[in-house]
């Protein structure tokens, strides 16, 4: 007959300690980092090259995410951490706004080595500075030639026939309502912005090559409207919904930045410009 052993009064009690201590001990909380959504698109407007002036490292290609440069902080995302600011969400340190991207000797410089050194208005002022010169530099190698292949690109990618309604005219609707109405970030509000200053030129490359093919721009809306529906069957919406088309346009061109940025101010300028993303 097994022998049953009775437990001590001081056996019980630290039984008892240790369950009520496991009950009161709160899950570990996870500190939140930025998406790969907003990385992604911090390499993009740093031309993939480190944002510390007079620095000249570039990065590899934007699809190769394990080698890129570093998402630094501005305002730290840590209590005691540089420049933290306590009256920040974690959603706006991990914004792209508090965010500027840099090559781990200069991530380093800012954050370890000298960080009393570098305000948040100064890394503010080096981003954008950077991104400006970036923007205005890959923008202005964004001419026909570009516009041409990423809107054959976009044609040519159709799958299916065209239907009536892609031979309306474009329809022009205010940009905010539709940002608001697509449930837009700040991050892709400011991309749309950035490349609608080349608008101008998309209008006019498709004006042009209407007047030799009168079906050019139903044709270009059509590639357009396909893949967005097809994202849209996919359960997409709202940022993750432009992300997608973001990632379509610019999928074959991800050496080439001129056509890169094409490729964005084609998207931008159908945004604003027709009424593929007036649907819910």
């Amino acid at each position: 007959m097994r022998e049953v052993v009775s437990k001590s009064g001081f056996e019980e009690m630290r039984e008892l300690a240790n369950k009520r201590g496991n009950q009161d001990k709160k899950p570990t909380r996870r500190r939140q980092e930025a998406t790969p959504a907003t990385l992604r698109a911090l390499a993009f407007r740093s031309g993939n090259e480190c944002a510390f002036p007079g620095c000249s490292e570039k990065f590899v290609s934007h699809d190769n995410f394990r080698s890129r440069g570093q998402a630094a902080h501005i305002c730290a995302l840590s209590e005691g951490g540089p420049r933290y600011d306590r009256t920040m969400t974690e959603e706006d340190r991990n914004s792209i706004k508090n965010l500027i991207y840099l090559c781990s000797k200069h991530h380093e410089e800012i954050d370890k080595i000298n960080p009393d050194k570098y305000s948040a208005e100064n890394l503010r002022k080096m981003k954008e500075d950077h991104e400006r010169r970036v923007d205005n530099a890959c923008y202005s190698c964004v001419g026909f030639p570009e516009l041409e292949a990423v809107t054959e690109y976009i044609i040519n990618s159709r799958k299916t026939a065209m239907t009536d309604d892609t031979q309306n005219e474009f329809d022009k609707i205010r940009l905010s309502e539709k940002i608001e109405l697509n449930h837009l970030t700040e991050c892709d509000h400011d991309m749309i912005e950035n490349a609608l200053q080349r608008a101008y030129l998309v209008k006019r490359f498709i004006e042009e090559r209407a007047q030799m093919d009168s079906d050019f721009p139903a044709m270009l809306k059509a590639g357009f409207r396909e893949h967005y529906y097809a994202l849209f069957l996919r359960g997409k919406r709202g940022h993750d919904l432009f992300e997608g088309m973001c990632g379509y346009v610019k999928r074959p061109f991800l050496d080439e930045c001129g056509k890169q940025y094409a490729a964005q101010a084609v998207l931008a300028y159908l945004f604003e410009a027709c009424d593929i993303f007036e649907r819910r």
